[in-house]
């Protein structure tokens, strides 16, 4: 009985020192180091330290010259708290040279830090940690990639977020709130398990992020209760988003730039706030069948292509702009504009079922637009903008470059038309690459100009103009 009670209090008293020791050794692998030492040194242009150093001067981290930056060390592991206080000054900033930590399991980030900055990121400490706490105010930048234990998170006070949380393959619940000025540079992409996102509807800039979440099926970005949410910028996300079912944008958004792209379940899309401008966006989003714009339209370009089951497209509030829009949409039959467009460029080209558009309220302009289309119902301008032009009727055997040439050689033989007709052909004969073209020029130029003409242009006489 003695032995065992003996051999327990010795397993007892080492195992209270392994824990001291790992508690000492996690200090023992931490430096600090004074912001104004970090500034004075040069490193790699990759290096962390790099990327650190202009967080400490975007974000005023400068202007206390003895406060510490924490480094974390290689073989740091386990539950890891960052302190902000060393030596009696502040830390006010983290941040690690992205080597191996030996297994970090949680991060606890105390209340003065700032700036964070490499923790966590695509090392062999990121398969281990499965919980991270941050305080208010903190800029997480280059942090937490590819932690596949991470399955929640609340950032409820980061300031801002970039380069971050990338492939945390099984983060399903997260929190953001309107405290969150930015995320940017690739955050959040490729989270497997995210299913359902909420945002705020107040954002400074939501920047190439949230892409390719294969199992993101519902989106809202919302406006809180008090004041009115602006989102200024919304410029590469959510592409490929494969099972996104779902949309719906509740606050106001200035520009929406490439994103929303290859959304292939896509087929709820609310617009309660229509976007100042949408270019490069909802193009191959395959399942959405119908888009119902109820604001005032002021600018769409290069969006809404190659939409295979759009069938219907409705502007219920004046338009002022659409250009590169709505093209190669092989279903799409009814257009309804219910109040004045003023311009329509490029656009509602390729879609051979188009078949009705109504305009009551007219259009300012329509350049280039609703071509390779039906349009039995349409105003007589569509309709005349609709008709394919027929290709130009050359004699048998002649191409119509040869018709060109032979009206020229025909009527006159001056330098001036000369250019003026190889200008005009240079870049078919560019684009065709073909070479019966060019001895064709070539002989024409010697014919019509002389030898002297010639010899100043015998190397390349299309470039030459």
């Amino acid at each position: 009985m003695k032995k065992n009670l003996s051999l327990l209090l010795v397993i007892m008293i080492l195992f209270s020192s392994l824990t001291l020791s790992s508690c000492k050794s996690n200090k023992s692998y931490m430096e600090f180091v004074t912001v104004m030492e970090i500034l004075k040194k040069k490193y790699n242009k990759n290096d962390t330290m790099t990327v650190l150093q202009d967080e400490i001067k975007d974000r005023g981290l400068d202007q206390d010259p003895d406060s510490y930056v924490c480094i974390l060390q290689s073989g740091i592991s386990g539950d890891v708290e960052i302190p902000d206080e060393h030596e009696g000054a502040p830390v006010v900033a983290a941040a690690s040279r992205k080597s191996e930590y030996g297994g970090m399991t949680s991060l606890k980030v105390s209340n003065g830090i700032r700036c964070l900055v490499g923790i966590c990121y695509r090392d062999s400490s990121s398969y281990y940690i499965k919980k991270c706490s941050l305080p208010e105010d903190i800029a997480v930048v280059s942090c937490f990639s590819d932690c596949d234990c991470i399955k929640e998170l609340d950032l409820s006070g980061v300031s801002e977020i970039k380069d971050s949380f990338s492939l945390c393959s099984r983060l399903r619940n997260l929190k953001v709130t309107s405290s969150t000025k930015k995320i940017t540079g690739g955050s959040f992409n490729s989270c497997d398990d995210l299913e359902k996102l909420e945002l705020p509807g107040k954002f400074e800039k939501l920047s190439k992020s949230f892409r390719n979440c294969t199992f993101l099926k519902e989106l809202s970005i919302s406006k809180e209760a008090s004041g009115d949410d602006e989102i200024k910028e919304i410029n590469e996300c959510f592409d490929n988003c494969i099972v996104l079912e779902k949309i719906s944008l509740n606050a106001s958004v200035r520009s929406m730039t490439d994103s929303f792209n290859s959304l292939n379940a896509l087929k709820t899309l609310n617009l309660e706030k229509m976007p100042d401008k949408i270019d490069g966006s909802f193009s191959e989003c395959k399942a959405i069948s119908e888009v119902v714009f109820r604001e005032p339209v002021k600018e769409i370009k290069n969006s809404f292509n190659k939409n295979k089951s759009l069938k219907k497209v409705t502007f219920e509030k004046e338009t002022r702009e659409i250009e590169n829009s709505f093209c190669n949409c092989a279903a799409l039959t009814e257009v309804s504009f219910k109040a004045r467009a003023e311009s329509v460029k490029s656009s509602f080209n390729g879609n051979e079922a188009l078949e009705k558009v109504s305009a009551p309220g007219g259009f300012g302009s329509v350049n280039d637009s609703f071509r390779d289309s039906t349009l039995r119902e349409a105003p007589d301008e569509l309709k005349k903008a609709a008709e394919t032009q027929p290709e130009e009727k050359t004699p048998a055997g002649r191409t119509s470059i040869d018709a060109d040439m032979a009206s020229f050689l025909e009527k006159s033989d001056s330098e001036k038309a000369l250019k003026s007709w190889c200008q005009r052909v240079s870049f078919r004969s560019r684009k065709r690459e073909d070479s019966y073209l060019r001895i064709m020029i070539l002989f024409s130029l010697m014919r019509m100009s002389g030898k002297s003409f010639m010899q100043s242009r015998i190397k390349n006489p299309i470039r030459s103009y």
